[in-house]
């Protein structure tokens, strides 16, 4: 099995790994904090009106009816006979485009990670 060294720490890891474990977890936990640092300082100072939205009472409750209506699975992985759990619910009109239908249940389906990137990619094409 071919092997190479951890970038980080040179420990010796296997080829499909990024990193070591130990150097794997601590790439996360940076990953996570500069997540949250993102979040809660530049997105809110952004995007005061969709923060306070998605932060909303109103909002968890219709996200929580999609949830149920959906199943918790990815509709899209669904059309394609594929069971998966979702991990977003999606507007389908954007809400920057249309801000009405943002508590529209008809406006939200539930999405998998890569099946709410490929909406998006289509959205910008």
């Amino acid at each position: 099995m071919l092997r190479k060294t951890c970038p980080r720490c040179g420990a010796i890891i296997e080829m499909a790994q990024t990193y070591c474990e130990q150097c794997q977890q601590e790439a996360d936990k940076q990953k996570q904090e500069r997540q949250i640092r993102y979040d809660t300082e530049i997105r809110y100072k952004r995007d005061k009106k969709y923060h306070d939205f998605y932060n909303s009472l109103e909002w968890e409750k219709v996200r929580q009816a999609a949830v149920a209506r959906d199943h918790a699975l990815c509709q899209d992985c669904l059309k394609q006979h594929r069971i998966k759990p979702y991990d977003t619910v999606h507007h389908i009109e954007p809400i920057k485009d249309n801000w009405g239908k943002r508590l529209d249940l008809n406006n939200l389906i539930c999405l998998c990670e890569s099946c709410h990137q490929e909406r998006h990619k289509q959205l910008k094409g």
